[in-house]
């Protein structure tokens, strides 16, 4: 088992320890009469394919049974419903107590979940029909078709590390290749000296493990390169291979974009789709998927210059951020659906060049596709435009407009240092990491900093405003404080408070005190003015005495 897969925290070793023995007896027995099931068809002269056909699905139906059964299973007592035992697509829910459908009626029982399963057939029995198909069980890395044969490919390959897939589906197969011995007898064949489902061409990176695993960073970009291009392949000259992905890391983007073109393929064109809404993987969230449409590169594409690129992929973003607001795209998905068009303009080029003549990686134009949304946008900070304002805070405003100051996931910091070429400590005391990812610094946090203490007249605006909410609701400290900066009319400074009270809310400490401080401003650069005056008539001062003392 994997730390990440099954409740390690039980002790348990192996996927029948998580049944009881009641369990374990009922699944025995709902096995040995499904694989019966298919030698009892064909006594009565049911075809051998349709046979296996019912007796598969039947297995299926055993799946679901076994997915809302277990040690992890729980109930669901206002809906007086089962959860089954996934917390999310691929982890074992872990808790100190389970819930035990029985055999017969209710919930999570076979008669209860049969009834999804007869009426999805039911559907299936009154569509019209369709045309016959082949289908055919193998290795993504090796397609059994000849080269050039293919129309289209169209592929949803794993995400990364997201989800175990095999490991996650293990106590499935570990009864399926039961039930399916005289069906599939195929199915149960496997060389894991476990006897569970083989890993060795799984494309997954597999974090966590109990123990060494071969699955890492390499292997995983390794195998979907070649799976890609076994695709690019297989399809005819003017064929297209479809390529669904989505994920909230961009290291993960990286590693697929990069393997999409070292198999050759280029992005002919892309579709942003919320198949994935809501979805969350090992700290990753997955707000939409990207469709793409991709192509045979050209033998003969120009060697491009990343100055005419980055204008390129900003023009194209443009035309499209009209189109995505028009189909009701948010702008985080907006973000996530640039990356797409970015590499359509990069796959033009068979390489890009800084102006040394040096190769600029891919993971450079993910975070220019995601700034030049917020461009396209021409996001506004009151009379100022975002791009008006120095980087760090624009780096602050365009987080704190996302996100407020909730917590994000720890993906979307590097998101958005990948967006404006900041590093960890360009950014140092505007993002506190919190439990499961980061949020935005509140002043209080800020103060505390040693960089806090050596603010100075061209500190950047963001710095100040957290100087100002640290000082909370006083007139003359905040009057003070911006004195000795000589930002007390500071346009763009209370501009960004103003903003920043508006998207952190009112409720917000913080919040509170930039739009006190806004309502305020007359008496607070009042107040300063008045101390500017005062601190020169005492240099005034000060100079005569000077001057009067070296008479004598």
């Amino acid at each position: 088992m994997s730390a990440f897969i099954g409740p390690a925290g039980y002790g348990y070793r192996s996927w029948g320890e998580l049944c009881n023995s009641r369990q374990t007896l009922g699944f025995v027995r709902l096995a040995r009469i499904i694989n019966n099931l298919h030698s009892e068809l064909l006594e009565y002269s049911i075809v051998s394919e349709y046979a296996s056909c019912l007796t598969a699905y039947a297995a299926s139906e055993f799946v679901r049974r076994i997915n809302y059964s277990t040690r992890s299973s729980s109930l669901q007592t206002p809906q007086q419903a089962v959860r089954h035992i996934f917390f999310n697509d691929s982890g074992i829910s872990h808790s100190f107590d389970y819930f035990e459908t029985g055999c017969g009626e209710g919930p999570g029982t076979w008669r209860s979940l049969s009834v999804h399963t007869l009426r999805s057939l039911k559907k299936q029995l009154d569509r019209v029909a369709g045309c016959p198909a082949v289908v055919q069980r193998g290795s993504a890395t090796e397609l059994p078709l000849p080269d050039r044969s293919l129309d289209a490919v169209v592929t949803d390959p794993p995400y990364d590390a997201m989800i175990n897939y095999c490991d996650s589906s293990d106590l499935m197969f570990v009864w399926l290749k039961r039930a399916l011995r005289n069906s599939h007898p195929w199915f149960g064949i496997t060389t894991d000296p476990d006897g569970l489902q083989e890993k060795t061409n799984e494309a997954v990176i597999k974090f966590g493990s109990i123990g060494d695993d071969h699955r890492s960073e390499t292997h995983y970009k390794a195998c979907i390169t070649k799976a890609f291009e076994q695709a690019r392949r297989r399809v005819k000259p003017d064929g297209v291979v479809s390529i669904v992905f989505g994920h909230g890391d961009p290291e993960a983007w990286t590693r697929v974009l990069t393997a999409i073109s070292d198999a050759g393929l280029v992005l002919t064109g892309s579709w942003p789709c919320s198949t994935e809404k809501g979805g969350k993987q090992t700290g990753e969230y997955i707000d939409n998927t990207i469709m793409m449409a991709c192509r045979a590169a050209a033998a003969d594409r120009p060697v491009g210059d990343v100055r005419r690129i980055d204008e390129e992929i900003r023009a194209e973003i443009k035309k499209r951020v009209p189109v995505w607001t028009a189909d009701g795209l948010a702008d985080s998905d907006q973000r996530m659906a640039a990356i797409a068009p970015a590499m359509e303009v990069v796959g033009r080029y068979s390489e890009v060049r800084d102006f040394t003549g040096v190769p600029v990686p891919i993971k450079r134009f993910l975070g220019l596709a995601r700034r030049a949304v917020e461009e396209a946008a021409d996001v506004r900070i009151e009379q100022f435009r975002l791009t008006d304002f120095d980087e760090r805070t624009r780096f602050s405003l365009s987080w704190a407009r996302q996100h407020a100051r909730r917590v994000a996931a720890a993906s979307e910091a590097r998101w958005q240092r990948l967006s404006y070429d900041m590093s960890d400590s360009d950014v140092d005391g505007l993002l506190i990491k919190d439990k499961g990812g980061s949020r935005f610094a509140r002043g209080e946090e800020f103060a505390q900093l040693p960089s806090a203490a050596q603010l100075h007249v061209s500190s950047a605006v963001i710095d100040i405003a957290l100087a100002v909410a640290a000082e909370g609701r006083s007139l003359s400290d905040i009057a003070e404080a911006l004195h000795l900066l000589d930002r007390d009319n500071d346009e763009m400074l209370w501009a960004a408070m103003t903003v920043l009270a508006r998207f952190v809310g009112e409720g917000d400490p913080d919040g509170q005190v930039w739009a006190w401080a806004v309502r305020n401003r007359a008496l607070i650069c009042g107040q300063a003015q008045q101390a500017r005056t005062q601190r020169q008539r005492e240099l005034t001062l000060d100079a005569a005495h000077d001057s009067q003392t070296s008479l004598f």
